[in-house]
């Protein structure tokens, strides 16, 4: 799955009901999406194309924003945001001049997407996201840290530290025990800056349409 989150000091409630608001272990609160299909779809096409991890993040590179106008609805195993418990996975635009390399961009660009809509969801709740901090196991591959950047339209941070939900874990206990705010790990590491091309800006458009059908019920 994948996850977008911030910090509010107050509720943040999205109209839609998209976002969740959780409560902030110092008082705040956490607003919150989750959607099902993120790595889990890029391993399921890079294991069904027989790719290893530096395939996977070759075939990414040497592709073309927008993947020659194929585009992928990522709902594998449904989706969370938006509620599509039933939702299938989708290529459209298919043609035979594509190539493997491009079903993987294209699954790439779908998972991102999917996260853009849920932090859409973020912003009706109030958030106003700056900057955005990239962590988890997808977040080792630049070709995709780059995407995430441009889909988002927002200046991206990767932190150097792997295992991030761990040491926030382990920070918190810290800070209950002895009572001093952990310093931030997100001014650290690798920055990319949001360049998107026409290409992906129209890839976004379709990918909006695939998603329209699918909220109608008509995928």
């Amino acid at each position: 799955s994948g996850t977008a989150f911030s910090y509010a000091a107050q509720p943040a409630v999205d109209p839609l009901g998209e976002a969740a608001a959780f409560c902030d272990s110092t008082g705040g609160w956490l607003p919150l999406i989750c959607t099902l299909n993120c790595t889990g779809a890029t391993d399921w096409i890079r294991e069904l194309l027989g790719l290893d991890h530096d395939g996977f993040e070759a075939a990414l590179r040497g592709t073309g924003e927008g993947a020659g106008g194929l585009t992928f609805l990522p709902y594998l195993d449904g989706e969370r945001t938006p509620d599509l418990p039933s939702a299938s996975g989708t290529f459209a635009g298919l043609r035979s001049t594509h190539r493997p390399a491009d079903l993987v961009r294209a699954v790439a660009e779908g998972v991102t997407f999917g996260l853009r809509y849920g932090v859409d969801a973020l912003r009706r709740a109030g958030v106003t996201p700056r900057q955005v901090t990239l962590v988890g196991g997808g977040a080792s591959s630049n070709a995709w840290a780059q995407l995430c950047a441009d889909v988002l339209g927002l200046p991206l941070r990767r932190p150097t530290v792997v295992e991030a939900a761990a040491r926030g874990a382990a920070l918190q206990a810290r800070w209950v025990v002895d009572g001093v705010a952990p310093p931030s790990d997100a001014t650290n590491g690798d920055g990319f800056e949001p360049a998107p091309s026409q290409a992906l800006i129209d890839a976004a458009g379709r990918q909006d349409a695939s998603r329209q059908l699918a909220l109608e019920g008509r995928l």
